[in-house]
């Protein structure tokens, strides 16, 4: 006698048998069973015997309203992103602001039509956000030296202004027929929209007018705006004319208003050190009271004069 174990005379369970015309869907699990008692009369729904019962049907109808709301928040957030890259998208910008309040307006159009082109090159950067702001500007001023700075910005979405400023020059620089306006930076240009600078380069150079890129190089030109910007603020007086000398090729003399001597400047020194060296040495002769034939400050520390 086992009173433990399994009993593995066991009979296995009975499976039930399918009757003709039934299916496996009729014994399924959350189902209805339809059907007449009545082997000659056939039930009305015994065709829709896999019918679901309504524990199952709510179950799904909530699973069916889960995906509902979920195809609906991710449609939204696709038209929300779609809103936002038009709003991204850069057409022909319809405003420019032109910082500095210029005499003369500049075409517009011109600065348009190269901004056109610069997109046309990298048509991706018309997206706001991926707009390389640095290398538009360096485009723009390579083909419109005036422009000192430009960007694009939106206030409003699908909205864009182009905030740029232009140069005023410095000092004027004419040799035949060709003229250059020089900024406080050095950056040299032909077109000026603002008034005429009273400080001309004279140029005694001799320098044919085919070879003027020669002489105006953008080392020469920039250290031309730099030393006199560092003169004007030094407070000794404001630089009246700045000569180029014949025979020579890297001396640059200055004469400030109101004293008759000239100053001689070398290209090769940092222009802010030479204008210190030019303060001190035009402070001496005030001090003094000596008028000096000319000025040298063209070696570093050192300052030298010619009395007349």
């Amino acid at each position: 006698m086992k009173l433990f174990g399994k009993n593995h005379d066991q009979q296995p369970r009975r499976q039930p048998q399918l009757m003709e015309g039934q299916n496996e869907f009729t014994f399924r699990r959350s189902r209805t069973l339809t059907g007449s008692p009545s082997s000659d009369i056939k039930a009305a729904a015994e065709d829709r015997s896999h019918l679901q019962s309504p524990r199952l049907r709510l179950h799904q109808l909530e699973q069916h309203r889960r995906l509902l709301g979920f195809g609906l928040l991710v449609s939204f957030i696709a038209v929300l992103l779609l809103g936002w890259l038009v709003g991204q998208f850069i057409r022909v910008p319809s405003d420019m602001d032109i910082a500095g309040s210029p005499l003369i307006q500049p075409n517009t159009a011109t600065y348009k039509e190269t901004i056109e082109s610069y997109f046309g090159q990298r048509p991706t950067e018309r997206f706001l956000f991926h707009l390389d702001q640095q290398k538009l500007r360096e485009f723009v001023v390579q083909r419109h030296p005036e422009i000192k700075s430009l960007t694009i910005s939106s206030a409003v979405p699908g909205h864009f202004s182009v905030d740029m400023s232009l140069r005023k020059p410095l000092l004027k620089w004419e040799t035949g027929s060709t003229q250059l306006f020089v900024d406080e930076t050095g950056a040299s240009f032909g077109d000026n929209y603002f008034s005429v600078p009273l400080v001309a380069v004279e140029d005694r150079s001799g320098i044919r007018l085919e070879d003027v890129n020669v002489i105006a190089s953008n080392r020469f030109v920039s250290f031309l705006g730099r030393m006199v910007n560092s003169v004007n603020e030094a407070g000794v007086g404001s630089v009246s004319k700045v000569i180029i000398p014949a025979g020579v090729t890297r001396e640059v003399d200055i004469q400030l208003a109101n004293r008759p001597y000239l100053i001689k400047t070398h290209i090769d020194r940092d222009p802010t050190q030479q204008a210190h060296d030019l303060v001190q040495a035009v402070k001496f002769m005030d001090q003094n009271k000596v008028t000096p034939e000319y000025i040298d400050v063209r070696i570093a520390g050192k300052a030298y004069f010619k009395e007349k």
